[in-house]
């Protein structure tokens, strides 16, 4: 292990508030380390003594906790206030939400900055690139930055792309997993992750499996989820849909009598029979959450839309409606298309027919075989 102690700093950013996630990201586990053990873990192996954290005291860490100078400027305020207090001219900049990315990406940046520094082209900042992202809170900054944020932050609140923007960056591209540097924000983005090492709760076990079927407007999904179900259903799963409209839509049939008793005033209306149930209410802020908790005996809940969600999803793609995809890469479990060279875009992506429902189906059965039972 080479020693970079005289040349870099660790500056971890850990001040969110973690309103999405519900709790303290840093003190989640992957791997039985939380994900702040994980990322200091990644800092003594590459070589770094002087770690600072920007965000709230942990207790044996070990580390210096540093507060933000000027509050509530979010991550430049925590990465300015570590910077001021550093004494190495370099900083690894790291998210402590970030546990899983790959020790050898993080060597791989050092070592490109030391090979700029040989040649007298060291820039203010280097960052890491990947598809079609630029990740402006990971990597390495230069401490000459401090007077420029300070005098940023101090005039307006803005972001540390504006002020790289000013100074000058540049990248190194690495050909990486999305997921395997995206920030855990979200429970469902934090399921995912432990799915990819082989981790689940107990409190996933038993649990219906959830996957998404996405795409832009008219792309085909509601046709192709027709075939994916009966596919399910022909394979003994027992399977649920919630679709998601992103307009209003009409609830019921006009002239029913239920639709006469909402006309007449009743924000919620259900009926029943002994085979069947429905409710129709009007809520605001539905999310699709509480549609899940009403399928308790589902093996497998099919979500049609979420193109932007965290879910595991196959995407639609057909020719003369989208050309390409718009998820994120890493939820992808598969690409559904009629474009020939999608394989090309997504490598890494399984590339399926419109037609080859069944394939899909083999990917979403391994994927259950693949959860814990208890």
């Amino acid at each position: 292990m080479k020693d970079r102690s005289g040349e870099y700093s660790l500056v971890l950013l850990a001040g969110g508030k973690s309103r999405r996630m519900g709790r303290d990201k840093a003190k989640l586990t992957l791997g039985g380390n939380t994900f702040l053990e994980c990322v200091l873990e990644k800092g003594k192996n590459l070589g770094i003594k002087d770690i600072f954290l920007s965000g709230h005291a942990y207790e044996g860490t070990g580390v210096q906790i540093i507060p933000d100078r000027y509050p509530n400027r979010g991550p430049m305020g925590g990465i300015h206030a570590c910077m001021e207090v550093m004494t190495t001219p370099y900083c690894l900049v790291l998210p402590v939400d970030v546990p899983q990315i790959p020790l050898e990406l993080l060597e791989g940046l050092l070592r490109n900055h030391e090979n700029r520094q040989s040649y007298g082209n060291c820039p203010a900042a280097l960052l890491l690139e990947h598809g079609q992202r630029i990740e402006t809170l990971i990597g390495i900054f230069s401490r000459e930055l401090v007077p420029v944020i300070e005098k940023e932050i101090y005039e307006h609140s803005c972001s540390i792309l504006h002020v790289l923007e000013i100074t000058g960056y540049e990248t190194l591209y690495q050909n990486v997993q999305p997921w395997a540097v995206d920030n855990i924000n979200t429970p469902e983005a934090y399921q995912f992750l432990k799915e990819q090492f082989g981790e689940s709760s107990a409190d996933d076990r038993g649990k219906p499996y959830l996957v998404a079927v996405s795409g832009v407007k008219n792309s085909g999904k509601t046709t192709f989820l027709e075939k994916l179900i009966r596919e399910l259903t022909l394979r003994g799963y027992k399977t649920a849909v919630i679709k998601h409209d992103g307009h209003d839509f009409r609830a019921d049939i006009e002239g029913t009598d239920t639709w006469r008793l909402a006309k007449a005033g009743a924000y919620g209306c259900g009926i029943f029979s002994p085979h069947k149930w429905m409710v129709i209410k009007e809520q605001e802020d539905t999310k699709e959450e509480n549609l899940l908790r009403l399928f308790p005996e589902a093996e497998i809940i099919l979500l049609e839309g979420f193109k932007y969600s965290p879910y595991l999803k196959f995407e639609v793609v057909r020719r003369g409606i989208s050309e390409e995809s718009v998820c994120r890469w890493e939820t992808l479990l598969g690409i559904v298309t009629d474009i020939a060279d999608m394989e090309e875009k997504i490598p890494g992506v399984p590339v399926l027919g419109l037609e080859d429902a069944s394939r899909c189906a083999d990917i979403i059965s391994e994927k259950i075989r693949q959860k814990p039972h208890s």
